[in-house]
């Protein structure tokens, strides 16, 4: 939900190793993201936005382009 920048403050500041930012990036696509949105479309369609966006942005962090 952060852009790059905040991303990078937020790595930094949690000492996070490139293994443990992996598995958060992972974690975040998976769990809050592809998960949830199906459920939200109908009854929180302002949330799923939030949610593609993130997980567009997670993929596209990782060289994967969804759309």
């Amino acid at each position: 939900m952060f852009d790059a920048p905040a991303r990078e403050v937020l790595r930094v500041a949690a000492a996070a190793d490139d293994g443990t930012w992996a598995r958060a990036r992972a974690w975040a696509f998976v769990g809050p993201g592809l998960l949830t949105i199906a459920d939200y479309r109908h009854t929180m369609p302002s949330r799923m936005d939030r949610l593609t966006t993130m997980v567009e942005t997670i993929a596209a962090e990782v060289g994967v382009r969804l759309r």
